[in-house]
């Protein structure tokens, strides 16, 4: 819930009405349940949100995005098991941001499931290659991080089975790491999913 006060003063009813819209944005990024009241420095917050969401927009387009990955070390085995997958967005002015500093804006905006596929996609080309270079250690796997909105996407099971298919990557190699909110909060359905996915030979991780 978005609040503007009219003893803030206000001279037309759009106005109080845009800065309510101004505090429910605020308000939602704050997460579930959540209420805020409007104050001069929301204003500005939100134009700059709105900027970071067209440049947003913009970098999908442009694939400013890049993958970094972290490898995961057996100290058992002592060496490289596999590997998580780091989205970075390369952005032309401020340098490279870590999700920390864009994701939620393009949870918001709709913008997570493109950034999201780009990143299974990259991921799966990449540890293809890895696999081809040291024959040696075909067991190498990598994790990638999928939001919400993501795993509940219709034809999410399709299109991960797709991108393994496109890219020939084994699926006992890929991992997908979500939240167990998910679960909670959408019940069979979610499970039902991870029970595809589980059959597909996709390793899954909360």
């Amino acid at each position: 819930i978005g609040i503007a006060l009219s003893a803030t003063g206000y001279d037309e009813p759009e106005e109080i009405l845009h800065d309510a819209d101004v505090a429910m944005y605020r308000a939602k990024a704050a997460g579930r349940g959540q209420t805020q009241v409007f104050d001069p420095l929301m204003h500005r917050s939100a134009v700059a949100l709105m900027r970071l969401e067209g440049e947003l927009r913009s970098a999908v387009t442009n694939n400013e995005f890049e993958m970094y990955y972290q490898p995961v070390v057996s100290f058992d085995r002592g060496r490289v098991v596999g590997f998580e997958a780091l989205v970075r967005w390369n952005h032309p002015e401020r340098g490279l941001l870590q999700p920390g500093q864009f994701f939620a804006v393009a949870e918001e905006s709709g913008l997570a499931n493109a950034i999201g596929w780009w990143a299974i996609e990259d991921a799966c080309r990449q540890l293809v290659e890895w696999h081809r270079r040291f024959p040696e250690n075909p067991t190498l796997w990598v994790s990638v991080n999928i939001s919400d909105r993501l795993f509940m996407q219709a034809d999410m099971v399709a299109r991960a089975k797709a991108i393994l298919a496109d890219t020939g990557l084994d699926p006992t190699t890929l991992r997908l790491e979500f939240r167990e909110e998910v679960v909670v909060r959408h019940g069979e359905q979610a499970i039902a999913k991870l029970e595809e996915l589980r059959e597909e030979g996709i390793r899954l991780a909360v």
